[in-house]
């Protein structure tokens, strides 16, 4: 038993340090698709010795994997919170409506031969920023036109592109070259929204001459 235990221990620490940078927490975007949880699995085996893979557990051992509470997506295709099968060693989750926000716990337990072990993992499922909204600011006869992010939260970083411009107080954007078209995202610690759409400043208006 003391040897099982062993080895779920070291694969699924195995399995961190390959996916999660060798720690027991994760943080995900909402909605987020295709996210892999493995355990029993060696990164170093190659492509003719393991497969694809996903089929290397440990032979003889069937695994558990569950979800905690308030889980609102798939494994595996299935909209399931505690999936079982024999050597099914990894899954594959789609977060779908799971609320952000909280954190959920994945939990594999591995049985075999009388005994059983389990590893767990935490995710943190992360709120996606709001899309930038830009309020165009039309051009006069003294200056040229502006732009402004009304939905401007201080918390939030900005990335334009091309790059050079920047944000404000109150969401007001300084930098733009007239008549180049720009987009731009917000990003929080952990997720970035969709890229705004394109905007530009015009010119400013042309005075016409003293008339003689």
């Amino acid at each position: 038993m003391k040897k099982q235990v062993k080895g779920i221990v070291a694969a699924a620490l195995l399995l961190f340090s390959f996916s999660l940078g060798a720690r027991a927490q994760q943080n995900v975007c909402y909605g987020a698709t295709n996210k892999i949880y493995k355990v029993d699995y060696d990164p170093t085996l190659s492509t003719a010795e393991s497969g694809d893979g996903a089929s290397q557990g440990s032979s003889g051992s069937v695994y558990t994997w569950t979800i905690s509470t308030g889980f609102a997506g798939t494994i595996n295709g299935s909209t399931v919170s505690t999936l079982n099968g024999s050597q099914l060693n990894s899954i594959t989750v789609d977060w779908g409506t799971t609320p952000s926000g909280t954190t959920y716990t994945i939990t594999v337990k591995e049985e075999r031969g009388g005994c059983s072990s389990t590893k767990t993992l935490t995710v943190t499922v992360n709120a996606i920023p709001s899309t930038p909204t830009i309020t165009p600011t039309a051009p006069t006869c003294s200056s040229a036109g502006s732009s402004t992010i009304s939905n401007y939260d201080a918390a939030l970083t900005y990335m334009f592109t091309p790059a050079g411009p920047s944000v404000g107080t109150g969401g007001a954007i300084t930098g733009m070259t007239v008549g180049t078209s720009y987009t731009v995202t917000a990003s929080n610690t952990n997720c970035t929204s969709a890229s705004s759409a394109s905007f530009s400043n015009a010119a400013q208006l042309t005075t016409p001459s003293t008339p003689t």
